[in-house]
């Protein structure tokens, strides 16, 4: 096999890694998640940031999804350390992404408002995959940015 560090197109990933990425009006909201648990880092950035940016945090995030100590926060506290005021408020003016990658595929797992109007549900009629072996990872992160620009109306 081709050594990876010679691909150019997309950063040395590990095994796997996953990161959340809500878009609320003002600002890209990072959190990292193990196994199934959000918890810290988080991280913020202003959404006129620049594909660099966005690249850097995510790798920092789905690098420590894997090697940080996981620690256990309860929901009230998660909120406050991602500066929102309450779930359902972050729910009501977000759209996220659920990222997570293996050692050779990539996912892009959008939300949608929950039919029943609380919270959000997966939306996998938009999910994305990608091969990291062949997969531009600027491709990767438009997609990403693409998918967090979507608002749902009613459908």
């Amino acid at each position: 096999t081709i050594n990876r560090k010679y691909n150019d197109r997309c950063p040395e990933l590990e095994r796997s890694g996953k990161c959340t990425i809500y878009r609320t009006d003002k600002e890209y909201i990072f959190v990292t998640v193990y196994h199934a648990n959000s918890s810290y880092p988080i991280k913020f950035l202003p959404l006129d940031c620049d594909n660099g940016a966005f690249e850097n945090i995510l790798t920092d995030i789905f690098h420590a999804s894997q090697h940080d100590k996981y620690t256990e926060i309860k929901a009230s506290e998660l909120i406050k350390a991602m500066k929102q005021r309450s779930w359902r408020q972050l729910c009501q003016h977000s759209t996220g992404v659920l990222l997570k990658h293996d050692s050779r595929t990539l996912e892009i797992l959008p939300t949608r408002k929950a039919t029943d109007g609380k919270g959000l549900d997966w939306d996998y009629d938009r999910a994305l995959s990608f091969d990291l072996d062949g997969a531009s990872w600027k491709d990767i992160i438009n997609s990403t940015r693409k998918l967090l620009e979507h608002h749902d109306t009613d459908r």
